[in-house]
């Protein structure tokens, strides 16, 4: 008879507990905390989740500085988006973005860039102007480069990552100066 007497007042007890614990300002915070404290994680795998596709993208054969593919990841769903020169490529990636551990899904957002022997002169003629430059020497030596040159009908956009604002200003200039350059937009960042 004590063992039920003592086993129902726990659990009402609990039941008190449960219900008005949710009200008590302690209570509250420390709900608010463990929410933002999951948002904060997810995020983070989220974010290991990309840099792990970025990684497998960027190494790849079929990457080059004519590519530009931005990879963000949302509970467990990869969104490509960007340029690629040959629609091979975006299947490519898409395939190497499912294969990662913890991905559910892949959206392939992609573009491939239309086919001009006019738009890949004009992108071989920017990116041995580039390269060639002696602010940008060094960077000739890797496979891809940091700045990617993505062209479609004369229109030019340069992505990615320079040292210096002089660096940046030299990559736009060659771009413009480039014969069939219609425009350039340079989103070129500079490295923290």
């Amino acid at each position: 008879m004590k063992a039920t007497w003592a086993r129902s007042g726990l659990a009402a007890l609990v039941l008190l507990v449960l219900v008005t614990a949710p009200r008590h300002p302690v209570a509250q915070q420390v709900a608010q905390l463990t929410e933002e404290q999951t948002k904060v994680r997810v995020s983070k795998g989220d974010e290991s989740l990309a840099r792990e596709i970025v990684d497998k993208v960027s190494e790849s054969l079929f990457y080059t500085m004519f590519d530009d593919v931005d990879v963000r990841v949302a509970d467990g769903v990869a969104t490509l988006t960007g340029f690629v020169t040959t629609s091979s490529k975006s299947k490519e990636f898409t395939k190497l973005a499912s294969q990662v551990r913890g991905i559910q899904r892949v959206v392939n957002r992609i573009e491939t860039l239309p086919a001009s022997m006019m738009d890949e002169a004009l992108r071989a003629e920017i990116a041995v102007k580039i390269y060639g430059s002696p602010a940008f020497s060094d960077d000739a030596k890797q496979r891809v480069g940091p700045v990617h040159i993505i062209v479609r009908d004369g229109q030019v956009t340069l992505t990615g990552v320079v040292d210096s604002e002089a660096e940046r200003q030299r990559a736009e200039l060659i771009a413009r100066h480039a014969y069939g350059t219609w425009s350039v937009d340079n989103q070129l960042r500079l490295e923290n």
